[in-house]
Parts: structure tokens; sequence; C-alpha cells
């Protein structure tokens, strides 16, 4: 997602950038067959990803490795960010200029803009599904099975937490009484939690 702005020629060019240098990492292969040309002047852009750890970071980092690959004019700073909710924060705010935003919050904010500085999407950047991982000897093998146990379910302000607990409630589970939420820190603290036992599932 990225911030509104009125249409001037330079936020014009700002989002046509952006829309090719999202394009360039969807599609590496089909870079520079007939795409939008590169800025020929240098242009510095935000993009507030997540804690670290976490898929957010992994993403950005492998979307700034792409563009300076294949357009060097184009430099894109990486800000952790407490994730979704604080990106929006962000954007309409005008301290980034683009965020990546769990789908959910996404569509909160694009149906209930109101007054608030508007957003818009450049582009969905993936549309892997959420799994619970637990271990392959432990107890949980079915939703209830959730039951009671600690469950790892992401940051605080992660729009991949919000996710997990509508997973849950689809499941027939209260993600605030019928399991013992774990809300992280850090994304990837997740992991250890869920080898060492401290947690019997992981979402993620």
């Amino acid at each position: 997602m990225r911030p509104s702005h009125p249409p001037s020629a330079p936020s014009r060019r700002r989002l046509l950038a952006i829309l090719a240098l999202i394009g360039l990492a969807l599609s590496p292969a089909r870079a520079g067959e007939g795409g939008q040309e590169a800025p020929k002047e240098p242009l510095h852009l935000v993009l507030a990803t997540a804690t670290p750890g976490g898929g957010f970071p992994a993403y950005g980092e492998a979307l700034a490795a792409a563009i300076r690959e294949a357009s060097p004019d184009i430099t894109l700073e990486l800000r952790a960010s407490k994730g979704s909710t604080e990106n929006l924060d962000l954007l309409r705010g005008g301290r980034v200029d683009l965020g990546l935003v769990q789908g959910e919050y996404a569509y909160e904010a694009l149906a209930g803009q109101g007054t608030a500085p508007a957003v818009t999407v450049v582009a969905p950047v993936y549309s892997a599904p959420g799994v619970f991982v637990v271990p392959a000897d432990g107890p949980v093998a079915a939703f209830d099975d959730l039951r009671g146990r600690p469950v790892a379910l992401g940051t605080r302000s992660s729009g991949l937490t919000a996710m997990g607990r509508t997973v849950l409630r689809g499941a027939g589970l209260d993600p605030d009484h019928d399991i013992r939420p774990i809300l992280l820190d850090h994304a990837g603290d997740g992991p250890a939690m869920l080898r060492d036992g401290r947690a019997a599932a992981l979402w993620g």
C-alpha cells in the first residue's frame, strides 16, 4: 500500500517508479521486456516492513535486492516497524512511501477511509496461506487440540495475528479464552518457543 497524494507531476513519477519496482519483484523474469523504463534520476523510497524474523522483512530484503540489480537509480530503504497497524499510520502520516499491510487490515483501511488521509493498494505481494505449525510428534493434530494450550499468534500489531484470530474463530475457538495466546515482541521469537516447548503451536 502507499499514501494517496494530489496528482502532481512528481507524485505521478513516484507512482510510476513504485509500480515499476513492484513489477520487477513480482515478475523478475520479465524485467526489462517492454516494461516501464526506470527513472533516469536517482529516486529514494522508504518501505515499512515489520519486526525482524517475519515474512515482511524477508520480502522487503528480496525486493530491495531485486531493485538494486535491475534499477540502480532507485534506492529502497527498509524501515522496521511493529507491522500492519503501524505501517498504516506511517503511510497516512506521510512518513514512508510504501508499507506492507496484511489483507484484513488493508480491506478495513480501504473500506473505512473516512476523513483519514487516504491510502491505496499498489499490488498484492503474495497470497501464501497462513498455517499452524506444530511438532510432528506433538499432541496437536486438529484445531480442537489447541484448546488450553499456549499458541504463538504473532506480534501485537501484526496483520498476521489478526488473521490467526479470524481462523481460530472460524474453527469454533475463542482466540482469547479457548487457547493461551502468546503475543510476541519480535516475529522471529516464535520458532524458538515452538522448539523448546513454550508454545504448542505457531501461527505463521
